[in-house]
């Protein structure tokens, strides 16, 4: 259930780079995935009370909501400022060895869109 949800909560993050104005779809898309997702997790996290989602270890659903909050502070730094517990969450899976590892340049990790990027998937989706 929660790995769903973070998939859903993805979707916005997903389309942000292909939005031609993305300042406004932004803003329209912030508060709401702080009001259905953002605060969900926040909740079960201080429910928790151990740094995961389910269990007393990293789960696929620790990973997921780590690499989609990821994506979501280089679009907006912010963006966790009124969520302790998912700030703390974010600092805990920073701290795991293999973590850090996939974090580093140069690592197997897929990069934030670019423009050169978005320009191609326009080319073969909208030609």
């Amino acid at each position: 259930m929660y790995t769903e949800g973070i998939m859903d909560m993805s979707n916005v993050g997903l389309a942000y780079p292909f939005k031609p104005d993305k300042a406004q779809f932004w803003s329209e898309n912030k508060e709401k995935l702080g009001t259905k997702y953002f605060s969900v997790y926040e909740n079960i996290l201080q429910t928790t009370n151990n740094g995961h989602l389910v269990g007393n270890k990293q789960t696929m659903a620790d990973v997921l909501l780590f690499e989609s909050f990821v994506h979501y502070l280089h679009i907006d730094k912010d963006v966790l400022n009124n969520y302790p517990n998912l700030q703390k969450f974010m600092a805990s899976q920073k701290e795991i060895p293999w973590v850090q590892k996939f974090l580093q340049p140069g690592s197997n990790r897929k990069p934030f869109p670019d423009e050169k990027y978005v320009a191609m998937v326009a080319e073969i989706f909208f030609s």
